[in-house]
């Protein structure tokens, strides 16, 4: 009978505790995903920024400064003038499909109102939108500007690929769940202890109980 008792209360103190731990690690993992990815779009937004001020002030494009800029941010760049795409293919390492920065460019046009006919030529206004691109099961930070130059009108779409972020989430997700798993097996291995030392009055008040009862039917 106790042997019984002692398995189930170790199961439901490791059921109630384990589940409050999977609780406040699913709850840390929210917030600790959040900020990750708060990070990861202000860094992208501050890059994109970077980018545009710098083709805003140059008159030419140098392709030695896109070239590094595309290094060390990993943007996949498309640029057009007038319409007329300027070719920088050794700027796109992954060879991004151009449907994809149609799409960004159809976004920035219907949920953040960038649209090429309000901006003039030798305007000192430029216009430009940050946002989440999801296409083909595949996500992405993309930016769309629109940049008036003395005798055109720049419209730049910047891609930046998700997957090192993803990677990083699963992992942070992988580690949490083994964390949680430790835990829980851990708990199990305190409760059964525990329990059991709880259960030792009871044990002996029992012993004594069954000793006293067979005093008394030989008296």
């Amino acid at each position: 009978m106790f042997r019984k008792l002692h398995i189930r209360l170790t199961v439901f103190c490791t059921l109630v505790c384990g589940a409050i731990l999977v609780l406040m690690s699913c709850i840390c993992l929210f917030f600790s995903e959040t900020e990750t990815t708060e990070r990861h779009f202000s860094d992208f937004q501050i890059n994109v920024n970077m980018l545009l001020n710098h083709l805003e002030t140059q008159t030419v494009i140098s392709y030695n400064w896109l070239a590094q800029a595309n290094v060390d941010t990993q943007f996949e760049i498309d640029i057009r003038d007038n319409g007329s795409k300027l070719i920088f293919e050794e700027l796109s390492p992954l060879s991004l499909d151009e449907g994809l920065f149609a799409a960004a460019r159809e976004k920035a046009r219907e949920e953040h109102m960038i649209f090429e006919e309000t901006i003039r030529q030798g305007s000192k206004l430029s216009a430009h939108a940050e946002f989440e691109l999801s296409q083909s099961k595949e996500a992405y930070y993309a930016a769309v500007a629109l940049i008036p130059k003395s005798n055109s009108v720049l419209n730049i779409a910047v891609l930046r690929p998700l997957d090192d972020l993803r990677q990083s989430l699963r992992t942070a997700r992988l580690l949490f769940a083994w964390a949680d798993l430790l835990g829980v097996l851990l708990l199990s291995v305190f409760f059964w202890f525990f329990t059991w030392r709880m259960l030792q009055p009871l044990i002996r008040n029992r012993q004594k109980q069954t000793e006293f009862i067979a005093s008394a039917s030989h008296a």
